[in-house]
């Protein structure tokens, strides 16, 4: 499961009230595969070698009924050997405190040269049940 960053939170607020205008959709790769933590801002180890840049996500609305949801995807293919620990969202192309969330994977995936790797992350909004 993705772990929202307390900077994540509200810079989603200041977005939503109109205090900033840049989108979050940028992916990263990460190489640590420590755990999430909500006071994190960037990445641990940012993979930035082989490939392994942020990019652009493509971003589709998935809302269906009362699930209100966007959904983040992207894919790298790699020019030589990695390990990926974690992937993450950012409101910005450039390194910094920018980490919207963080989603560590179950066990670190090595990759290697044309080596392909797809990220999605869907980001939910619901009512509370009353």
């Amino acid at each position: 499961m993705a772990t929202i960053t307390d900077v994540g939170m509200n810079y989603k607020q200041k977005l939503f009230g109109g205090l900033v205008t840049v989108p979050c959709k940028f992916f990263g790769l990460d190489g640590d595969t420590s755990g999430e933590v909500t006071t994190a801002n960037s990445p641990n180890t940012e993979l930035i070698t082989n490939g392994a840049l942020r990019k652009e996500a493509v971003v589709t609305d998935e809302t269906s009924g009362s699930d209100f949801a966007i959904k983040f995807e992207q894919t790298w293919e790699f020019s030589g050997p990695l390990t990926i620990g974690a992937f993450f969202l950012a409101w910005s192309q450039s390194s910094g405190p920018n980490m919207y969330m963080r989603h560590k994977l179950s066990s670190a995936q090595p990759v290697d040269n044309e080596d392909i790797f797809t990220a999605v992350y869907v980001d939910h909004l619901t009512r509370p049940v009353t």
